[in-house]
């Protein structure tokens, strides 16, 4: 069992690692007796204060939480590790992995909907249950529909919705599109957000639900975020630049125009991302190293 204290302490930690003074960290936060107070576990800070020390960090309190989890419990990190296993379709090692976990040793109420979560997909996947039954399991445990009257959800929460999604929508239940969009509608400016490894899948799906029942105005607002959102935290560039070394070897390597190919894919991606000065600045240097304008690339059958 882990205290406010434990998380307060871990967050301390979080600090000294990144070579951030106590006083720094608390200023126009928090007093500096408040936050020698709060990582003693002698007082609580409203979860404003929290957010805003977090965001110092550079970080969210659902990725915070999930570190905190992860670092000072086993069973969760177990259960993370089946988890990534069943999202790559790695069932065989999953069901391994998912064996070895002692269900009576599980203590927290977070840790057991997640094993119960992670249960409930093996047996969707090894088919040793009907899909019905297992998306009719799956609502029970997250508590839905009461789950949507909350604010902010978890991780298992949001990928507990992820899959039930397309089962709420062939039952004519379009609750939860509703839902996530207003979740994602009442966000903050995603160039300020932080990346988390399920925020593409909840936008998309959002998106997709929203277009299904004929709010395609809300299901564009959503995919434009979407979009941002991906843009802000150089997911094009980051790709982009891959697909820029990749033709630079093949060009040295191989005497064939296979690099001209991965040039024309380089170009395609750089036209998806809406920042022109980037665009050009990776023209520029394509044409230094490979003696090649974009219009060049062009081939007509």
């Amino acid at each position: 069992m882990t205290s406010s204290k434990d998380f307060a302490q871990f967050i301390d930690e979080l600090r000294d690692s990144r070579n951030i003074t106590k006083k720094d960290f608390a200023e126009n936060i928090v007093s500096l007796r408040q936050y020698y107070r709060f990582i003693k576990g002698e007082y609580s800070l409203k979860s404003e204060s929290i957010n805003a020390l977090l965001d110092k960090l550079e970080i969210n309190t659902i990725q915070a939480y999930e570190s905190f989890r992860k670092k000072r419990n086993n069973n969760y990190s177990m259960l993370s590790d089946v988890y990534v296993n069943l999202y790559n379709n790695n069932l065989k090692d999953a069901n391994k992995l998912f064996k070895k976990i002692e269900k009576d040793s599980i203590s927290t109420s977070y840790n057991k909907k997640y094993y119960s979560l992670i249960e409930t997909l093996l047996e969707i996947y090894q088919e040793k249950t009907l899909k019905k039954t297992g998306m009719k399991k799956i609502l029970t445990i997250l508590d839905y529909p009461k789950i949507m009257e909350k604010d902010v959800l978890s991780f298992v929460e949001i990928t507990g919705l992820l899959f039930v999604s397309d089962y709420l929508l062939k039952n004519d239940d379009f609750r939860l599109a509703a839902f996530s969009y207003e979740l994602i509608s009442s966000q903050e400016d995603t160039s300020k957000k932080k990346i988390n490894d399920y925020s593409f899948p909840f936008y998309i799906t959002t998106s997709r639900n929203l277009g299904i029942i004929g709010k395609t105005e809300q299901s564009l607002i959503v995919a434009n975020k979407g979009i941002s959102l991906y843009e802000n935290h150089k997911g094009f560039n980051l790709f982009a630049s891959l697909l820029y070394y990749k033709a630079l070897d093949e060009k040295v390597l191989f005497e064939d125009s296979r690099y001209k190919d991965t040039l024309r894919k380089l170009f395609a991606i750089l036209y998806v991302q809406s920042n022109t000065k980037i665009r050009e600045d990776i023209g520029k240097s394509i044409y230094k190293n490979f003696g090649i304008r974009e219009h060049e690339l062009i081939e007509y059958k």
